[in-house]
């Protein structure tokens, strides 16, 4: 299966929402550090990925992004790609290397 670089980015910064340990939210600014990109450019991945139902938000000092359900029933296949792929990223665009 061939991804989009937003897909990929979306399914790095979805990982890193399920792989964050406790229950405090991760912000969108340590998703963009830990995977270094850009704030906005996380900032568009994580509505899109809320969107589709994969993450919460919460606004606020305390806020971030939660999983919107548990992990193991988030498939990798469709549900976490498709909202990347529907908000308008095509092939070709470019993305930081991961660090």
């Amino acid at each position: 299966m061939h991804l989009l670089a937003r897909e990929e980015a979306g399914l790095r910064c979805l990982l890193q929402v399920a792989s964050h340990p406790g229950p405090e939210p991760l912000t969108g600014p340590e998703i963009a550090r830990r995977e270094g990109l850009g704030p906005e450019y996380v900032a568009r991945i994580m509505r899109a990925l809320r969107a589709g139902g994969l993450v919460i938000s919460t606004r606020g000092a305390a806020g971030g992004y939660r999983l919107a359900r548990p992990a193991g029933r988030i498939s990798v296949h469709v549900p976490a790609i498709s909202p990347c792929r529907r908000a308008g990223f095509y092939p070709g665009q470019s993305i930081p290397p991961c660090p």
